[in-house]
């Protein structure tokens, strides 16, 4: 990652901006006059971004080209207005940067996986029912599980606060959710996030 998308509610801006060589960053190019209810945005492969409007069911697949250009590739009028919770993952290639996203809806107890190809087209791969409705953070990467009866790599944590437990879960062949492990979080305490790091 060598850069951050900044977004201003109150203003509707969008500043793409540059991590330097001495760790500051420095203000690539800004787009005023966009969106006021951009609720989520997502990085979508090396070069992406997609926009999700959960107040309007809309959402816009960007392009960011290195000289900072946005540009819209494809919008979405038919999402879902009920997603709390999105990200990306690498849950059918294995690597990151992915172009597969996951979405989850708490209300109705549903995720669905999808993969976004390089012209915005969106294809759901795996849907998932019965999950828990207080699942506070969902994030997607790489993470090196070690536990004392299994080990593997996960594709998502997931963090419930009301129950202080963080799950890490692979999605395995044919799209199989496989929990590798299901702990409690240090003290126990109501940790406000989990952020995975590295």
């Amino acid at each position: 990652v060598n850069g951050l998308v900044l977004y201003d509610r109150q203003t509707g801006e969008i500043s793409l901006q540059q991590i330097d060589q001495f760790g500051n960053l420095r203000p690539v190019r800004s787009y005023p006059n966009q969106r006021k209810t951009w609720s989520a945005f997502l990085p979508i492969g090396s070069g992406g971004l997609l926009a999700y409007d959960r107040l309007g069911g809309f959402a816009t697949l960007y392009s960011i080209e290195t000289n900072g250009s946005l540009q819209e590739i494809r919008s979405y009028n038919d999402w879902r207005m009920t997603w709390d919770l999105l990200t990306t993952g690498p849950f059918t290639t294995g690597a990151m940067p992915s172009g597969d996203i996951l979405t989850y809806d708490r209300g109705a107890r549903q995720a669905a996986a999808s993969t976004v190809n390089g012209v915005g087209e969106i294809s759901q791969f795996a849907s998932y029912n019965l999950w828990r409705t207080t699942w506070s953070s969902i994030q997607g990467n790489l993470f090196l599980v070690q536990g004392s009866t299994t080990s593997g790599t996960a594709d998502l944590v997931l963090y419930d606060r009301s129950s202080s437990e963080v799950e890490f879960i692979d999605i395995g062949t044919g799209s199989t959710l496989n929990s590798l492990l299901l702990t409690r979080t240090p003290r126990g305490l109501d940790w406000t996030s989990v952020t995975a790091i590295g």
